[in-house]
This record gives C-alpha cells, structure tokens and sequence, in this order.
C-alpha cells in the first residue's frame, strides 16, 4: 500500500485504486462456499465514506454465509466500472444509508461526512461530478443512464427487444440532453414524456413509435419495482391509435395481406432458395417469418404437425398441422442429400447463422424478399410514407384472410378462434373471451386442420403446387 494512503478500519482493504469490503467465511462453511473470504468493492477511494457504505456490504455478506449450509451460494465475479458508474455506485450506498438512519444526531453526522465527501469530489472531479454525486446521495436525483445495465440485467426478453428497447431510452436520453431536460427518474414528468412524444414520436409510424413508448414504460415499471422512482409511470397513456390514413382522405396506411394476384405472382417468380420454399411456407401455415427460420427436424411430427416452440407470446407456442401442399417439400428437407437430417438440424438449413442474438436467422430473408417483391412489382406505399404496406409478414396476414373467406364462403370443421389458435394468436382478446377462449381450452387437431386446409393457393400456381 502506498505510504500516502490512509489505513482502513476493520473489514476493508484496498484493491487497486479504491476500497472493498472483506469478510472471512467460517472454516466449516468454506468448501460450500467454495472460498475462505467473500469480498465486495465499495467503488471509493475515500476511507471516511467507506467507513459509512461497509455496513450495509458486510450485513448482506454474512447473510450470504449464514445461508452457506442450506444451499451452497456462488459469489458473482464483479464487474469493473468505469469512473461515472463508480460514482453512481457510491452516490447510491450514500443514499441506501442515509434512508436507514432514525436519530437526526445519526444524520447530522452523516451529513456532515456527505459534505466533506462532495468537496473532495470537487476539488479532485470538478464540480459538475461532485454536484451530481450529491444529486443522488442526498435522495434528491436518480440520473437514468446508469440504471440501463441493471435493468437489462434483471428483464428477460429476447435479445431484438432488448436492442430495440435500449435504442428507445437512449434516444430518448439524448433528446434530453439536447433540450436542456433533466434526464432523472424524479425530473421526467408527464408533461416530458408528452413533449417527447410529440416532437419526437409523432412523426414516426405508429407501430414504430409504440414500440419505443412501450420500452420506456417498461423501463419506469422496473424504476418504479427497485424504488427509483415513484409516483405516476409519465409513459403510460402516451400510445397512439393505429392511423387508418390522413385524417384530409387518402389511401389506408395500415399493413394488408397480399392480393391473390400478388400472391400468384411472388409464388411463382421467387425461385431462389430457402426464399421461395418459406414463401409457400408462411402462406400455407399462417407462421411467422421467425417461426419458419427456427424450425427443426425434431419439431415436424409424425402426426402431421410442426410444433412451434418459441414465439413472442405464449399463445405462439403451438401446433401448427401441415397443408398437404407443403408435404412433399417438407419431405425433402428433412433429408440432406440421402441421408435424413439429425433432429436438432434446421428445416431451413441454408440460412446462415447470425453474429447478434438480436438478429433473428430469418432476417436475410426478409430483407432479400423485399428486393424481389419490388423486382416484380410488387409494392404498396403510400405516399409520404417509407414503409410498404405489404412485406413477407403479408403472407400471414393473406393466410388469415383466406381462412375468413373460407368460413364466409360457408366452410366448417372450424371458428375464428381456431384460426387465431393456428396462427398463434390469443383467443382469450375479443368478443366473448371467456366462453370461447378460456372455458373450451385449446382445439383438436382436426379443427385445425379443418382451418389449414380451407386454404386454397391462388390461380394456376395451385394446381402446379398439389400436383
């Protein structure tokens, strides 16, 4: 230890350039624990302010010995800071301290060593460091940005919600930034959230700017749960209607399904492959482009369905039977070359494996769809717009479409809930939910069946297809 370093009480010792907090594990309950010292950083260099944050470290730390003997405890490896997150840190045990504080002699002194812990801050950080750090050590300001890493780590969501929901308070963080707002959990009143929403959100599609509110709103929910923040969440309420076109007149904005012109023309000129194969695919099964990329060998059945095992709700997690139409294609990708695939092998194998978890394996696809979609003249945007309103998802939204037809044209074997059974939607939203969602449970295979097969492929391309 350096000479001009100050010695620390008991329970500290110096690790690099700040403090940490040591407890020695009994002998008896070291191989449980699988160490003979549990050790925690305090993220200061200050042995006054350590000396005030150890407590709460070593009460949590004994508990975690005292629990060695019920069922072995791991240590979780820390992970470096950088010097902001550091601060952060410390300015939050200032905090978590100074709420458990009872007598106002206990707070005089901890006010006191709060102040001289600030000056230091100013004198070695600058003011702008020491003025934030007491911002949150007083309980006064909860700054966001450093909470996105607990709060990520705590969610479980899939890794492309997670990337859109980080770019969405991120880019809100930064609007702050540039409009003079405080970006705190205690500075982002309602009236914030609405000026962001619209100066910033308006101008978005709809879809897409809900997606960004929701992402917010979760993150105050989670803010809100760890005692950040309190109060009204300032996002909830702040969605927009899905604009069924300018309010003056014009063409519908919203998403539709294919025609069965436009249908008739992909299935027939997309010719390259796994393209055209999940073309047919998600107009035959009603699925989702990453519900088609996902699957595997093991999850074709031999009672003649796919069984979808992942999806974003729980309601996609189904069965889905196989059109006839789909059956000898189906066949011939079980098999590679002669031999039959392994189980855990990809129906789609030819798609390459993606570098970011937020990018799904069927995401090439999409994006090379788009491409031969306008290639041959197959597009719907309106004016003012960027976004078609026909994409790979169409073929879901045509599948539906030709199954509703197919009921009104006087079909049966199956109901409306059956088709949002197939394609994985919930049948417990809508018209009588609890008589025809809840209370029947789930369909029989024939019922879904019936659905699947009411399904006709448009034209000539039919006819080539079943034969």
């Amino acid at each position: 230890m350096p000479r001009n370093r100050p010695s620390p009480g008991r329970y500290l010792e110096w690790h690099g350039n700040s403090l940490r907090v040591v407890v020695r594990v009994p002998r008896h309950l070291s191989a449980a624990l699988g160490r003979t010292t549990l050790k925690e950083s305090l993220n200061t260099d200050s042995v006054k302010s350590a000396e005030t944050l150890k407590w709460d470290v070593i009460a949590r730390l004994k508990r975690q010995i005292n629990g060695a003997a019920g069922d072995a405890a791991t240590v979780p490896v820390p992970v470096p800071l950088n010097p902001r997150a550091q601060r952060f840190k410390e300015a939050l045990r200032y905090r978590q301290a100074r709420r458990s504080i009872s007598s106002q002699e206990d707070a005089d002194a901890f006010d006191a060593d709060l102040d001289a812990r600030v000056e230091e801050l100013a004198e070695r950080e600058g003011e702008d460091t020491a003025v934030e750090f007491y911002g949150i050590a007083s309980d006064s300001v909860t700054p966001l940005e450093p909470l996105l890493a607990p709060w990520f780590k705590e969610v479980d969501i899939a890794p492309r919600t997670e990337a859109r929901w980080r770019l969405a308070v991120n880019r809100f963080l930064g609007w702050c930034a540039a409009n003079q707002r405080p970006a705190t959990a205690e500075g982002v009143t309602r009236k914030t959230a609405g000026d962001y929403v619209s100066s910033v959100l308006s101008s978005r599609v709809p879809t897409t700017a809900n997606q960004d509110i929701t992402g917010l709103s979760a993150f105050w929910v989670w803010l809100e749960k760890r005692g950040h923040a309190s109060g009204e969440n300032p996002w909830r309420g702040q969605r927009f209607a899905n604009r069924r076109g300018p309010r003056t007149g014009g063409t519908d904005s919203r998403p539709r399904p294919f025609t069965d012109a436009e249908a008739a023309k992909l299935l027939k000129g997309i010719t390259r492959q796994p393209m055209a194969d999940m073309c047919l695919f998600a107009a035959l099964s009603g699925m989702r482009i990453g519900e088609i990329a996902e699957l595997r060998v093991g999850d074709v059945l031999d009672s003649g369905v796919v069984q979808v095992r992942s999806g974003k709700t729980s309601a996609a997690l189904r069965q889905v039977p196989i059109h006839p139409a789909l059956r000898t294609m189906l066949a011939a990708r079980m098999k590679l070359g002669n031999q039959k695939k392994p189980a855990d092998a990809y129906v789609f194998h030819e798609l390459p494996e993606q570098t970011s978890a937020a990018r799904g394996r069927g995401a090439p696809v999409t994006q090379a769809f788009t491409r031969h979609r306008r290639a041959l003249g197959v597009d719907d945007t309106p004016a003012g717009n960027r976004r078609s309103r026909v994409d790979f998802h169409s073929w879901r939204r045509w599948f539906i479409r030709k199954a509703v037809d197919a009921l009104e044209a006087g079909a049966t074997g199956f109901t409306p809930w059956i088709i949002a059974e197939v394609v994985g939607h919930s049948t417990e939203e809508g018209a009588l939910p609890m008589t025809m969602g809840t209370y029947p449970g789930p369909a029989s295979v024939a019922a879904r069946r019936a659905c699947v097969e009411a399904v006709r492929l448009p034209g000539k391309t039919a006819l080539s297809v079943a034969g």
